[in-house]
């Protein structure tokens, strides 16, 4: 049985010598609202309860926030304007994110299956945008579902559906609650191992999670405590500073982890789907025998036997 190791070995090669494209169709596919996981469930559920309530006392609640604080009215103005554009641009990724889920998944198995994976793989998928919102609906829900039980069973639920756009985008003819099914009996006894692979790559997540936690601090320090200077001239610089030191992290770690987790994701698919890679030591044992070695059993065998055989 394959360990998190042979994944990620999987992954290493097929990546190879495409490392660079298949980063940058990652990091697009992120930007399009691609969610090969679960993790729609947090962008539709999780921010909800500040989405709704409170709305008889959101305007004095705005005032007298805006009263008691020291920022400027312009920077005020820009932040809700930024506010209003990523509320339109979330509206979009719910129309789209699901069939850009699809292509992503496309796109990953044919580099794995070394099928030459192309951009236009993200996009294949564009004309199945109803069968996509659904699927990311469905599994949002469910996973929302198994949550009001407890954390446990909701993360358990997520794994389970975990491969429904792979089979979805092999399947067109399927809809999603059909892939939903098969993605739940595909993982039966596989969820731990998704979960180990998932866990083998904590290192680098972390590393990337502390090193924003860090950029986004120094950038929100200075509107804290210096609020009436934050216009000054030193002030925006460091502040655009940062946010360049972070659109360029964030950049590089779709570059480089994005797909590397994902790439072993689709060779564990594979492997639990088609058993492909069943047995990743054959061709190294395979490979230590030589015609030295072949020759000298035929010389201890006896003649007779040779012939017969």
């Amino acid at each position: 049985m394959l360990k998190a190791r042979d994944f990620r070995r999987y992954a290493r090669e097929s990546l190879r010598g495409r490392w660079l494209k298949a980063g940058g169709v990652g990091l697009l596919a992120s930007l399009l609202g691609a969610s090969i996981g679960t993790n729609f469930y947090n962008c539709v559920s999780g921010n909800s309860g500040s989405a709704t309530g409170g709305s008889a006392g959101s305007t004095e609640i705005l005032d007298s926030f805006y009263a008691s604080s020291s920022i400027p009215a312009m920077f005020f103005a820009v932040v809700m304007g930024i506010a209003l554009v990523f509320l339109m641009y979330t509206i979009v990724l719910l129309v789209i994110g699901g069939a850009t889920t699809l292509g992503y998944a496309k796109y990953n198995l044919n580099l794995v299956d070394n099928k030459d994976p192309k951009l236009k793989d993200l996009f294949s998928q564009y004309n199945r945008l109803g069968t996509g919102f659904g699927m990311q609906f469905f599994r949002a829900l469910f996973v929302f579902l198994w949550s009001l039980l407890l954390v446990i069973p909701g993360i358990i639920a997520g794994y389970r559906y975990y491969m429904t756009p792979f089979i979805l985008c092999e399947h067109p003819e399927m809809t999603a609650r059909e892939a939903i099914t098969e993605s739940k009996e595909l993982m039966k006894g596989n969820k731990w191992r998704l979960f180990c692979l998932e866990f083998s790559f904590i290192g680098w997540e972390l590393m990337a999670a502390g090193v924003m936690l860090v950029v986004v601090m120094l950038i929100m320090t200075p509107m804290i405590f210096n609020g009436n200077a934050i216009m000054d001239s030193m002030g925006v610089a460091l502040i655009l500073i940062l946010l360049v030191v972070l659109i360029a992290f964030v950049i590089v770690l779709g570059l480089t982890l994005s797909p590397y987790v994902t790439a072993s994701i689709a060779v564990f698919y594979r492997e639990i789907s088609e058993g492909r890679y069943s047995n990743p030591h054959l061709e190294a044992e395979a490979g230590e025998y030589t015609y030295a070695d072949v020759e000298s059993v035929y010389e201890e065998a006896p003649v007779q036997d040779i012939i017969e055989e």
